[in-house]
């Protein structure tokens, strides 16, 4: 698709040049810029989406002693509670 956009003559400049020392054309090396830009937003959105743990801030990490055993024990309580003790 053809389309017209208004760049600043230095920056045109800086571009064909670029474009030339890779051995690209202007319209390929606009258009990785193009994706490169957008690819760079996408990774910032899902960058933002992240969470960083601990999700519950602790006055003193790395104290609490909890195995396996110990969340299968408290996930059964949880059912039969659950279950109204059946």
């Amino acid at each position: 698709m053809r389309t017209t956009v208004d760049i600043p003559d230095r920056l045109l400049r800086r571009a064909k040049a670029a474009a030339a020392l890779k051995g690209k054309s202007l319209k390929a090396f606009l258009t990785k810029a193009v994706v490169h830009e957008l690819e760079r937003d996408a990774d910032e959105k899902i960058a933002r989406k992240r969470v960083s743990l601990p999700l519950v801030p602790s006055n003193r990490p790395g104290t609490l002693q909890i195995d396996a055993d110990h969340i299968a024990q408290v996930l059964s309580q949880e059912d039969h509670h659950a279950l109204g003790g059946h």
